[in-house]
């Protein structure tokens, strides 16, 4: 019987595999007590298990003429065994004898390299653990097929103790890697190339004791001769056995079936007994497929709720942050808008103060007897010019600071829109940490800590009191357009109420097309100065300061405009009866007093072509107006206040930096929409659920 056609029984499957497990536990002891400095060490390995295999499965076989070529392939397996043992060797001494000429350094790197890395270009680690994988896997195919349960937990617990020494294996060579001495690597390379080169000369003369040891018995005609006789005592004891088997056998079927008929009808009811229980186990069977498939759809459901719910939850923390962030924005735009407002103010009093100081160096500057008309007329022109450009640079920087103010407003007032639609939950998210405040004041044992917890408890309250304050302030506060009569907003039923400003009176165009004012903003006062009214930062701003000169008495209203009420000389413009010259649009006067008193008759008249062009860049500075009006504005103010190295630059690098908020705006505006249908989604999908 050749080796190649041998099939071995299922028990001895099962002790080859247990012989292997042993053979490879062997292999790992010896890997762990030395490093892969060559892996030509692992094929030698391998090579030594082949010929420790050959030789333990020589005992299954006959000693009859097949036995030489047994023998001969053993003694193949070890000459490979020599020649890789060789080919190890030689490697070594040659890496040991070519790295004394490197720095330390160089041959500390190289050591690891080798430790790491194969001729094949495979890492060391990483061909061991290959190969324990594949000697794993085979283990399993083989114990799978021929073991029981008992069998199969014997040689799972065997295998537990073999991984535990490779794992001890792998962990050596990382820890040597990394912590791999600079100093004395000589030696520590000389001692590990040593110890490899040891036991690559106790494999072979381990392989070559053992297959001198077989030889030396199959040469012995004595142990030939006890081994046959064995065999045939065997034999004759298993003859034996088989006789005596047939004989009880024989008698326990006499004993059962006494006659033919009765076997036959036993055999007929069991087979009708096989076909019901058959019938009833494939009807249990179909009703267990239904159970399990029942029970798969519903942990797959369930799986899925809890992944949506997960998914909820999630976005629903994401909402509650963005309304946070959203009330935090509005709180600081409301701010922000109080901030400027009141600067506004304080600006608006400044050049009230500045244009009296002016308007009573004019009125000392007429009645000095002692000025010549030359000299009086030039300091005239001086004033009149300061006055005319604080007025101009007042305006502006007015102008500059409404327009960020509306902006402002328009944002806060989405926010506090979108906001609104979840009052509630940023409400109840309040009374959640306010409740929280109060279980920890419970559970406080010191004054201290009680007096902390209320301090906390009333800076929540008191933070919720603003936050709710602005928002109703932001919510409540009118959205304004423009069109080619001003300024204005849609009351309750619809109507445009027009408003020049914030301190300007409320005006609706009537069915005639008149002007009807609807509400004033502020209360006008009096005293010896002028007209008057107190602004809710307390500040008293003047609409009219009354002054009179030779020509008549005047007042400057709130820009600086100086209007005459009764003159010897008549006005440009006529005298004007009401609070404004118009209820809706700011209008500039850039004329001095003497300027006032021209008449129109003196201009020359305005031909066709003039006007048409004046029509046409009335047309281009709406449009202008329209798009970029109010960043370019923004833009040349904050130029005027720095006044950089590079305008250009700088103005380029402020029109870039507006754009990027504005989409920032859009982009908050979209996200805040998309979370809203989020919400509208969700609701319907609880309700479905």
């Amino acid at each position: 019987m050749s080796e190649e056609s041998y099939s071995p029984a299922p028990a001895e499957q099962l002790d080859n595999v247990l012989r292997d497990i042993s053979l490879k536990n062997v292999q790992l002891r010896r890997l762990a007590s030395i490093l892969l400095v060559d892996t030509e060490f692992l094929r030698l390995c391998d090579i030594f298990d082949e010929v420790e295999r050959a030789l333990r499965r020589v005992d299954r076989f006959s000693i009859d003429s097949e036995t030489e070529d047994i023998i001969s392939r053993l003694e193949l397996k070890v000459k490979l065994l020599q020649r890789s043992g060789k080919s190890c060797l030689t490697r070594l001494a040659k890496y040991n004898a070519a790295r004394k000429d490197n720095s330390p350094e160089h041959q500390r790197r190289g050591f690891a390299g080798r430790l790491e890395t194969s001729v094949s270009k495979l890492r060391a680690l990483q061909q061991l653990n290959r190969r324990y994988r594949h000697f794993r896997e085979g283990v399993k195919d083989t114990v799978w097929s021929v073991c029981d349960i008992n069998q199969l937990g014997e040689v799972e617990s065997l295998l537990k103790k073999t991984d535990f020494l490779h794992r001890i294996v792998c962990k050596n060579h990382r820890n040597c890697i990394q912590t791999l001495p600079a100093t004395d690597i000589d030696h520590t390379i000389e001692l590990s190339c040593l110890r490899l080169r040891f036991a690559v000369s106790s494999l072979l003369a381990i392989a070559l004791v053992n297959f001198k040891e077989l030889l030396e018995t199959m040469e012995n005609e004595d142990t030939v001769r006890a081994l046959h006789a064995k065999l045939q005592h065997d034999i004759r004891l298993s003859m034996d056995a088989i006789q005596v088997n047939e004989e009880e056998l024989a008698s326990l079927r006499q004993q059962l079936f006494t006659s033919a008929e009765s076997l036959t009808a036993q055999r007929t009811i069991a087979i009708e007994r096989r076909d019901r229980r058959g019938l009833d186990l494939q009807e249990h069977l179909r009703t267990i497929d239904q159970l399990e498939r029942n029970r798969q759809e519903i942990e797959e459901r369930v799986t899925q709720l809890v992944e949506e719910r997960e998914a909820i939850q999630q976005q629903l923390e994401e909402r509650r942050h963005l309304l946070q962030l959203g009330m935090h924005e509005v709180v600081r735009l409301e701010r922000l808008i109080e901030q400027i407002e009141r600067e506004i103010s304080e600006r608006t009093v400044q050049f009230q103060r500045e244009a009296q100081r002016l308007e009573q160096r004019r009125l000392e500057i007429l009645n000095d007897p002692n000025l010549s008309p030359e000299e009086r007329a030039r300091l005239l022109a001086e004033c009149d010019a300061e006055l005319l450009q604080l007025r101009q640079s007042h305006t502006s920087n007015i102008n500059l600071l409404e327009a960020r103010c509306d902006e402002l407003k328009r944002l806060s007032k989405n926010l506090a829109n979108d906001v609104e639609a979840f009052r509630d939950e940023v409400a109840q998210k309040h009374r959640d940490a306010l409740a929280e405040l109060e279980r920890q004041k419970l559970l406080a044992s010191t004054p201290s800590q009680i007096a902390l917890i209320e301090a906390a408890i009333q800076q929540q309250q008191a933070e919720l009191n603003e936050n709710f304050a602005m928002l109703d302030r932001a919510k409540g506060r009118p959205e304004f357009f423009t069109d080619d009569r001003g300024r204005y907003f849609l009351n309750a039923a619809g109507e445009r109420i027009y408003k020049r400003d914030s301190t300007a009176s409320e005006y609706r165009l009537g069915p005639d097309g008149e002007w009807v004012k609807v509400s004033s903003a502020v209360a006008l006062q009096s005293d010896g100065q002028g007209t008057y009214y107190i602004d809710k930062f307390g500040q008293r701003i003047y609409q009219r300061q009354h002054f009179t000169d030779a020509g008549g008495e005047y007042y400057l209203d709130e820009n600086g405009t100086r209007v005459y009420m009764k003159t010897t000389v008549r006005p440009s413009t006529g005298a004007l009866d009401d609070e404004f010259i118009s209820p809706f649009q700011r209008t500039l006067s850039t004329a001095s007093s003497s300027e006032a008193s021209l008449s129109q008759d003196d201009f020359p008249a305005v031909t066709q072509s003039v006007q048409e062009l004046r029509e046409r860049v009335a047309i281009d500075v709406a449009y202008i107006q329209e798009t970029v009006g109010v960043v370019l504005r923004k833009g040349l103010a904050a130029l005027t206040r720095a006044k950089p190295d590079d305008p250009i630059g700088y103005l380029a690098d402020y029109l870039k930096l507006f754009q990027r908020n504005g989409l920032e705006t859009k982009r908050r505006q979209e996200l805040l929409e998309r979370l809203r249908l989020e919400e509208n989604d969700h609701a319907t999908m609880e309700s479905q659920v």
